[in-house]
């Protein structure tokens, strides 16, 4: 199951990366004008359209981090066995802060990216709808915390990281992968 809709996030990528051409050209165009007309009305026109055009370029760049962490927080939760996915572990494994995480979650949510889940606000963790089953979880939370660890796929060696004792898909070349059960003390 997927967490976020790749129909959103596909259509957002495909809006943005024409409004950053139109940007970054028009840009180019309004700034080379100015430069070459000298210091006149027409090239502070043409100077405030320049930076309106850079305006553009900066909040596509902001959409495409966003976008971005969307996809990596698809695979998290894909590879996530309890359906409780901890925000601290979230933070860590994506390297942000806590606010900027705010930030992205925020915008998934109010732009309907983020789906199949619902934030425990009280817990500060995720639910995922589809994997989450309270009898599991009563017992999950007697027993200790299950990390992410990283480690290598044993088929093309990449870069993985997935939760102490569950088994997940190398995003690289599709071969099963399951960590090693590591438990961290209280």
């Amino acid at each position: 199951m997927e967490y976020i809709n790749k129909n959103v996030l596909f259509t957002k990528l495909g809006i943005w990366s024409i409004w950053f051409v139109v940007g970054f050209m028009g840009a180019f165009i309004c700034f080379g004008t100015a430069a070459e007309e000298g210091f006149s009305a027409v090239s502070a026109w043409l100077t405030c359209l320049g930076f309106f055009n850079v305006g553009l370029v900066i909040i596509y760049c902001r959409t495409m981090m966003f976008l971005g962490v969307f996809m990596r927080i698809n695979t998290i939760m894909k590879n996530d066995d309890d359906g409780l996915v901890p925000v601290k572990e979230l933070c860590g494994y994506l390297n942000m802060t806590r606010e900027k995480f705010e930030k992205a979650r925020l915008y998934g949510i109010r732009k309907k990216i983020l789906i199949n889940m619902v934030y425990d606000d009280a817990n500060d963790r995720f639910v995922l709808t589809d994997r989450f089953d309270p009898a599991k979880a009563a017992a999950n939370e007697e027993k200790a915390a299950k990390p992410f660890i990283g480690m290598s796929c044993p088929g093309c060696a990449a870069a993985l990281k997935i939760r102490s004792g569950a088994t997940g898909i190398c995003p690289v070349c599709g071969r099963e992968v399951t960590a090693p059960n590591v438990v961290i003390g209280e």
